[in-house]
């Protein structure tokens, strides 16, 4: 680990498996165009600066693409251009998404943010043609004088020291752009253009048990200033965090980056500096790292995991199964105590059964007769190509529903503010036929 401070930043403007593309953005002579000669290194078999440098950044897209499988292409807009650096601390890179998109089909939330790669690719066609999936910027001046530091770039993870690693600074710039970043503003806690992201809806502040999409925004900012409080309650980072052996928060849930003072660019986007091993996603360079195992999950957590087969539906006492089990329906709610959301059951009716439509679920275990919400699937594959979600309310509690088509892995979550008011939903695309 060097013993000085680089910092990564991530930025995020307004708004069958393909390739990610570089776009290369620079002029001639420069940057990725730059002429300088250079002997091969590292794997790296380029003969000028420039080559080297876009031989590595198209290593690290073909590596995403692996792992990620995108069913639409990704266009990466990518340059270099003059960042802070000095004699003892660097920028060295800035990337993210360049737009968002909401309620697009197979959307897995209705009324929430995503990044535009991801939303092209739960869609499955590109949602803006004309426009690049990522930008990212990389610091051109390592290596000039007054900047006391260089980009190493072979692709074998083995800078000699003093040198930064351009595979691993590229690898965690991309995953901003693929997604890992939050969208709201963490120093007003304004969510953009007020909408929850779906970064946001896996974060909770372990202080109060609420989620942080729940709260007001100064509670949102001031969660945000409390360091390792903001934890990641996505499924699949929780299962992967068994494999830190420090920093890992109650429930398995790993500690986002939420230091004292805020750091834009930095704060609520990486992972915390607390664990161990150091991770691809933390705020600062701390060496070569190609491991992406935690980063992949949580960007699975946002929905790049790819949509699977599996059923059969299991009805219990919390799982309602719905038109001959090829649906599940679980609630979740919350009155806004400290016990944040908690299980609804599924009334007895139905609790055993799965080819019904329809079932309804209470609250309260001592009550079961005190019906709350009603659930209904309906197939309108013949009249509209789409199954259908109906949902009756008679509770002004939060609550959030996730609804799963167990046939293909598709899964939509549906959410109800506390607010004091009862309220459906009327969804005649929920899922895809057949």
């Amino acid at each position: 680990m060097l013993g000085m401070s680089f910092f990564l930043a991530a930025f995020a403007t307004k708004a069958s498996s393909a390739e990610i593309l570089i776009s290369n953005q620079d002029l001639p002579g420069q940057g990725l165009n730059d002429p300088t000669p250079a002997s091969p290194v590292g794997g790296n078999a380029g003969t000028t600066l420039g080559q080297q440098r876009l031989i590595v950044l198209q290593n690290v897209a073909q590596t995403w693409a692996d792992r990620l499988q995108p069913n639409v292409p990704i266009i990466v807009e990518a340059h270099f251009a003059s960042l802070f650096c000095n004699l003892s601390q660097a920028t060295l890179a800035q990337s993210g998404p360049t737009m968002v998109a909401r309620d697009f089909a197979n959307a897995p939330r209705a009324a929430t943010l995503y990044p535009i790669a991801l939303a092209n690719s739960l869609a499955g066609e590109d949602l803006a043609p004309s426009r690049a999936e990522v930008a990212a910027t990389f610091n051109s001046q390592l290596g000039r004088p007054g900047c006391g530091f260089n980009y190493y770039l072979g692709l074998d993870a083995s800078p000699p020291s003093g040198t930064i690693d351009l595979y691993s600074v590229a690898l965690h710039e991309f995953a901003h752009g693929l997604g890992f970043v939050a969208f709201f503003d963490p120093q007003t806690g304004e969510k953009l253009n007020g909408f929850d992201d779906a970064y946001l809806v896996n974060l909770t502040d372990n202080t109060t048990g609420q989620p942080l999409r729940s709260v007001s925004d100064a509670a949102r900012a001031a969660a945000c200033l409390k360091p390792d409080q903001v934890l990641w309650t996505g499924a699949a980072v929780t299962a992967g965090s068994s494999a830190l052996t420090a920093g890992v928060g109650p429930g398995g849930h790993v500690p986002i980056y939420t230091p004292a003072q805020l750091r834009p660019g930095s704060s609520v986007s990486h992972f915390t500096t607390s664990l161990t091993p150091n991770e691809l996603m933390e705020p600062s360079y701390t060496g070569p790292n190609k491991n992406l195992d935690l980063t992949k999950d949580l960007l699975d957590d946002l929905g790049w995991s790819e949509p699977g087969p599996v059923g059969p539906c299991d009805p219990s006492s919390t799982s309602l199964c719905l038109l001959d089990g090829r649906f599940s329906a679980r609630l979740e709610w919350s009155d806004g105590g400290p016990s944040g959301l908690r299980p609804a059951f599924v009334a007895a009716a139905h609790a055993s059964g799965s080819a019904s439509s329809s079932g309804l679920f209470y609250f309260f275990s001592a009550d079961p007769s005190n019906w709350e919400v009603l659930v209904k699937m309906i197939d309108g594959c013949a009249s509209g190509g789409k199954f259908w979600l109906l949902v009756s309310a008679s509770t002004g509690f939060q609550w959030r529903l996730t609804v799963s088509d167990l046939s293909t892995g598709a899964t939509r979550v549906y959410e109800h503010p506390l607010d004091g008011h009862a309220s459906g939903i009327a969804d005649f695309a929920a899922f895809s036929c057949p």
